[in-house]
């Protein structure tokens, strides 16, 4: 399984993961560049628009779900 910290909104491999599976998953992070600035700021766009109230739980859904399973996930869901 594949995570994100939140803070400061980098992807890393969950801990769970087999040594092996996880050198694969940490190559593929590097890889696609999925935890540069420009990556991260997107993600934490997103988690602020929706915890500001800006944004729907939907939206975040459709638009960045791997965000919004993560904060659901971390139980990190605005209360209203």
């Amino acid at each position: 399984m594949v995570r994100i910290g939140v803070n400061p909104f980098q992807v890393r491999p969950g801990n769970e993961l087999r040594q092996s599976l996880r050198e694969r998953v940490e190559a593929t992070i590097f890889q696609l560049r999925l935890n540069d600035r420009t990556c991260r700021n997107l993600r934490e766009t997103y988690a602020c628009d929706y915890w500001a109230g800006d944004i729907s739980f939907n939206y975040l859904s459709r638009r960045a779900p791997f965000i919004a399973l993560e904060l659901e996930r971390q139980g990190r869901l605005r209360t209203s």
